[in-house]
């Protein structure tokens, strides 16, 4: 192994060069040089680059996602939407959003989808009804624990709606 050092010294904006074993090898850079000016737009570069690069690899995680309105029932005081999301990862997921009568998002849970999907059946007064016909459970009611997911069920004792989840065989 021959034994050879190769360090290089940046000193910006004007010397650059590198050393070996001592013994500087280039000269420094000045103003004409093609290098010295793509050296001073290096920054501005590996910051456009980030940022497309930020740009295209968000946008194709979100292309993999997909929604469909599954259901909804209109009541008193607005309306309510099932949303069915599809996701690579984890599996289909429902969103369940609650809507005022100016069409302003009151509420919003995520419930499960995959085994079953859920159907809004009624509400009745801050009650709303979802049936899921043919789950996999023995119960005819469900437990908040096994339809909520995420926030929805982290946070379920801040909900503003009574949830009443039911099996229809």
């Amino acid at each position: 192994m021959p034994d050879v050092a190769l360090i290089i010294k940046y000193n910006f904006p004007k010397d650059a060069g590198y050393y070996q074993k001592g013994v500087r090898k280039t000269t420094p850079v000045n103003e004409n040089d093609v290098l010295y000016q793509i050296k001073m737009f290096l920054p501005f570069i590996q910051i456009g680059l980030f940022v497309i690069s930020a740009v295209l690899f968000s946008g194709a995680r979100r292309s993999h996602d997909s929604s469909q309105i599954i259901g909804g029932i209109n009541y008193a005081d607005g309306q309510v939407e099932l949303v069915l999301v599809n996701q690579d990862e984890s599996g289909p997921y429902a969103e369940l959003k609650i809507f005022n009568s100016h069409d302003e998002l009151v509420e919003s849970i995520t419930i499960r989808a995959g085994e079953a999907m859920p159907e809004v059946d009624s509400i009745k007064g801050k009650d709303i009804f979802v049936s899921y016909p043919d789950f996999p459970c023995g119960d005819s009611i469900l437990p908040y624990d096994r339809i909520l997911l995420g926030e929805s069920l982290i946070e379920k004792d801040r909900l503003k709606f009574n949830y009443h989840f039911r099996i229809i065989k």
